[in-house]
């Protein structure tokens, strides 16, 4: 029987699978202070920012539907910290201290 302290093994398949969810959709790595646009796709609020100075009319990079600057910049933070927490463990449990 396995004890409850001992971490679970993720396949190969299911830690790249984790990652990519876990990624931002410009800058491909780990989402730092991520945030969630109206369309529902996530990025690092540096690319959101950064995508959105380029554009009168911003949309989103994955779908292209048009999305809120103000949506993108703002999200609620109790989310925020949760999505933050999640990402910060798997980057830890999958690419080590």
């Amino acid at each position: 029987m396995m004890s409850s302290s001992a971490a679970p093994v993720l396949t190969e398949a299911a830690a790249r699978e984790l990652r990519e969810a876990l990624a931002c959709a410009v800058c491909r790595e780990w989402l730092d202070d991520p945030v969630c646009l109206s369309c529902g796709h996530l990025l690092c609020r540096v690319c959101a920012v950064s995508a959105f100075e380029v554009s009168s009319a911003p949309s989103c990079v994955v779908c292209r539907k048009a999305v809120s600057k103000r949506i993108a910049a703002a999200n609620g933070r109790n989310a925020q910290v949760d999505l933050i927490r999640v990402v910060e463990a798997a980057k830890a449990y999958l690419d080590g201290p």
